[in-house]
């Protein structure tokens, strides 16, 4: 069942959120070659093996009202890292999420938008 958002709950909270600009599946195998090349340019393939259990959601221009729910639920309702919440993400599996960081570098993108990272550490359905 796959959706345009994905929500995260903690209680009798729940926020929907757009789907993130993630590239990779959570929980997908993801198996990195990564080189510099001359002037400091660093390439990187993606070859497959390895579970992604630390994603990084990104958003480059998400709206405000979603921003301010998003911030008002990882700094207020669940504290941070605090406690573990709900994230359903867009094929509709169901992780235990905690929260690592991201929130607090967030930055105005443009008029009521931002760009967002959300660094996450999900354990497995």
């Amino acid at each position: 069942m796959a959706t345009e958002t994905f929500t995260v709950a903690y209680g009798m909270t729940t926020v929907t959120l757009p789907t993130p600009e993630y590239p990779e599946k959570p929980g997908a195998d993801l198996d990195q070659y990564r080189a510099a090349a001359m002037g400091g340019a660093v390439w990187t393939v993606t070859r497959s093996s390895g579970a992604i259990y630390y994603p990084e959601l990104s958003w480059q221009t998400m709206e405000d009202a979603y921003f301010q729910a998003l911030k008002t639920f990882i700094l207020t309702t669940v504290s941070g890292s605090e406690h573990d919440f709900t994230l359903t993400d867009w094929d509709g599996t169901v992780w235990t999420a905690t929260y690592l960081g991201g929130i607090e570098e967030a930055e105005q993108a443009d008029y009521d938008c931002w760009r967002v990272s959300l660094r996450l550490h999900l354990v497995a359905p």
